[in-house]
This record gives C-alpha cells, sequence and structure tokens, in this order.
C-alpha cells in the first residue's frame, strides 16, 4: 500500500480509496477532536500526549483521507497492556511501518476514513520532530502550496514514488527547521 516494507496481519486491510488523495476538508478538525476525546476516555493514564498531525492537520492542503494522530507514551509503558486497550477501541496494530515507532489503524469505512496512531515516546526526539512539521506547514503558506503541489504530482505516479517524494520533502523541512532555531 505504498509504504515500503510494511507488513500488515492477514485480518487488516488499508481499504483502497484511503491511498487517494482529496482536498482538505474542514472536517478533519472536529474529526480529530472527536477520536481525541474517545481515545482519552478508553486510555486514560497511558496517554502522555495526544495531537493531531499529519496533513489533515494542515489547512487547505490535500491529504489521503486519514486522520494522523500522534500518541506520546511514557518510556517503560507495558506494550502488551497498550496493544489491549487500543484493540478494546477498534485499532488493531500494523508492523513494519515506520522505525522507532508503533502505529495502529482503525477503518471507518462509512465515512471512507482512516485513524492513524503513531505511538511514540512522549517528548522524544520523534515526538518533537512531527510537531515541529506539523507547526511549520501551519504557518508557511507557500510551503503548504509546494508541498500540496508535489503530493498531487507525486500521487499520480502512487505507491513508493508518492512516499518518497514526501520523505524527501520532510527532511527539507527538518533542515529548515533546525535553521530556524
Amino acid at each position: 500500500m505504498g509504504r515500503a516494507g510494511a507488513t500488515r496481519p492477514a485480518a487488516f486491510a488499508i481499504p483502497t480509496w484511503h491511498d487517494h488523495l482529496v482536498d482538505s476538508d474542514p472536517a478533519w478538525v472536529n474529526l480529530f477532536t472527536q477520536e481525541r476525546a474517545r481515545l482519552l476516555c478508553s486510555l486514560g493514564p497511558l496517554v502522555r500526549g495526544l495531537e493531531h498531525v499529519g496533513s489533515t492537520a494542515v489547512p487547505d492542503l490535500a491529504a489521503r483521507p486519514s486522520i494522523d494522530i500522534l500518541l506520546g507514551i511514557k518510556s517503560g509503558t507495558r506494550t502488551k497492556h497498550l496493544d489491549r486497550a487500543l484493540q478494546a477501541v477498534g485499532y488493531t496494530r500494523i508492523d513494519g511501518v515506520r522505525p522507532r515507532e508503533r502505529v495502529y489503524a482503525r477503518v471507518v469505512p462509512h465515512n471512507r476514513l482512516v485513524y492513524e496512531l503513531h505511538v511514540v515516546i512522549f517528548e522524544n526526539l520523534q515526538w518533537r520532530r512531527y510537531l515541529a512539521v506539523r507547526e511549520y506547514l501551519q504557518t508557511e503558506a507557500d510551503e503548504v502550496s509546494r508541498y500540496g503541489q508535489l503530493k498531487w504530482s507525486a500521487a499520480y505516479w502512487g505507491g513508493s514514488f508518492y512516499d518518497d517524494v514526501k520523505s524527501m520533502f520532510f527532511s527539507q523541512v527538518m533542515r529548515r527547521v533546525r535553521g530556524s532555531r
């Protein structure tokens, strides 16, 4: 599904409509807010931080119909406990997607939406990178426009090319963010 090296359990499949870009939708913020409340209620003390990240967190940016959520947990959190708690609210763990983080997904077919939960240690480097990219894009309209154009062009070719283009863009953004400090 475009993510090189990703393996998914046999019982789990991201729908094909998930791989298509759509125009920005102001409803994404509300969908995140609702899911955030649901996760906070279900996970309680496991949560150290919960943030809306990814393209759906950036106004006017085209995105896959996927609400990316960054879940910060305490170092040493028992992963079996986390797995069970997330499974109880409809999330499935997806192995091999990203190094240094656990990824879970919940598909909502009637909304043609996927929630992707990226679990990292709260306030570690990975946590700070996600937030830095989001904050940069939320304040740089020219970069949002450029990134949107790149995404639409890369989406035409799809698969790993799309992911490679996004990775290169994020590397450039991180260099700019580090250079501005």
